[in-house]
């Protein structure tokens, strides 16, 4: 991170602190991308998101909450990873089921217009912000 000059995209990580993945972002880590005007990317497949066990729906929420906890509204976004394992492995095996994930965000309160930002607009803003959108 130090010898970049612009914005981080971490586009398939999670919560270090909720899954001990190695590529999964420590809190450090995440408020450099943060501070930085970063991206990143929450990954859908199960070894990233709990440690032991068949990974489910509110394995992404938890992994949500702790970077929104940590001023991740306008830095997180969906990376998915649906190429990156077996589609039994994922509690979402593709586009179709996103809907249950926006959805469950709505369940546990979570406001529309954020839910928008996590399933479209944080990447959109980033991408625009370089002209690469």
């Amino acid at each position: 991170m130090d010898a970049a000059k612009g914005p981080l995209v971490a586009t398939h990580s999670n919560a270090k602190t909720i899954c001990n993945h190695p590529r999964n972002l420590t809190d450090e880590q995440f408020a450099i991308l943060k501070d930085r005007g970063g991206l990143v990317g929450l990954n859908l497949y199960g070894p990233f998101l709990r440690d032991t066990g068949k990974a489910a729906l509110e394995d992404i929420l938890y992994h949500a909450e702790h970077f929104l906890a940590l001023g991740g509204e306008d830095v997180l976004a969906f990376g998915a990873d649906w190429d990156g394992g077996p589609r039994a492995d994922f509690p979402v095996s593709g586009i179709e089921g996103m809907e249950a994930v926006y959805n469950m965000f709505l369940r546990h309160n979570y406001a529309e217009s954020l839910v928008e930002k996590l399933f479209y607009g944080n990447a959109a803003e980033f991408f625009k912000r370089r002209d690469l959108f």
